[in-house]
């Protein structure tokens, strides 16, 4: 019984080591899995950072040539009516 108790215990031991020894290389392996996904991560929020970043810079410059055409507009419908009233003149 010694014997066989002496193979069990060696059995156990090695059953043990196998099981251990498989939870921390599945430790390993999901903390590399982790590691690369959080990498991942990272990098589309840094690309949806820079795409939000060029997105406000271009609606910045619309703003500015939105603001340039007004301008335009405002001082263009001022000589119109300059020139309307310079007609009407003429036509009385």
């Amino acid at each position: 019984m010694r014997r066989d108790a002496k193979a069990d215990t060696k059995d156990l031991i090695s059953h043990f080591n196998l099981t251990i020894s498989s939870l921390m290389g599945a430790r390993r392996k999901d903390a590399i899995e982790m590691g690369k996904a959080l990498a991942l991560v990272e990098k589309q929020k840094d690309n949806a950072e820079a795409e939000a970043e060029n997105s406000r810079q271009a609606l910045e410059r619309q703003k500015d040539e939105l603001r340039r055409k007004e301008t335009e507009m405002v001082e263009k419908d001022a000589i119109i009516a300059k020139y309307k009233a310079i007609l009407r003149q003429d036509v009385e």
